[in-house]
């Protein structure tokens, strides 16, 4: 990713930390929806600057990214995890975190590299369609790490299954991690 971009991101997100330390849980969630803009903005830039094989295919409806191992940043954890608060009926919910936990086991005792030849569908993805697409993590997450890290929040990628059980098993964890706490549990892969 181009510096100069990168270190725009970071400074957005340096500056919406601190105005949510003030502004509470709302303006945090902000922070994530940034990111969404800037995402956008940066693959309007490099499609009109350069000339592609073909054009990316990033948008409601392709869900290529979706069958991966899927890594998101804590800011995107706690926007998933709260869209899912607010979007999702009670069973939904229930099939969510049954769905969450599948994948964990899924991949338990397995490093990244089986898990990309397995290729598992993400646990929102359901009919070839992400059900959460307005809050999907995003490829463009640099500015975003550095930025959290800067400020001292937890700030490791984290893998998804893992980042929303972790959201939805504890209590008010936007708020913890603005305080500093570390509210996520990192997934360390077996060593080959």
């Amino acid at each position: 990713m181009d510096q100069r971009l990168l270190e725009l991101q970071q400074a957005k997100v340096i500056e919406i930390v601190h105005q949510s330390a003030r502004a509470g849980v709302q303006k945090i969630l902000e922070l994530a929806l940034s990111a969404f803009y800037f995402a956008d903005h940066v693959i309007q830039v490099v499609e009109s600057a350069n000339t592609l094989p073909r054009p990316i295919a990033c948008q409601e409806g392709c869900y290529f990214c979706c069958c991966n191992q899927v890594e998101l940043t804590t800011p995107e954890a706690l926007f998933l995890g709260h869209y899912g608060e607010q979007h999702f009926a009670d069973e939904e919910k229930k099939g969510l975190m049954s769905a969450l936990r599948r994948s964990l086991d899924l991949q338990a005792g397995k490093h990244k590299v089986e898990m990309a030849r397995i290729r598992p569908p993400c646990p929102l993805l359901q009919d070839r369609k992400c059900s959460a697409y307005p809050a999907r993590p995003l490829v463009f997450s640099q500015g975003l790490l550095a930025g959290c890290q800067a400020v001292g929040c937890q700030s490791a990628p984290l893998e998804l299954s893992r980042a929303l059980l972790d959201y939805f098993n504890q209590p008010r964890p936007v708020e913890r991690w603005l305080q500093g706490e570390k509210v996520f549990k990192i997934s360390r892969p077996p060593k080959n």
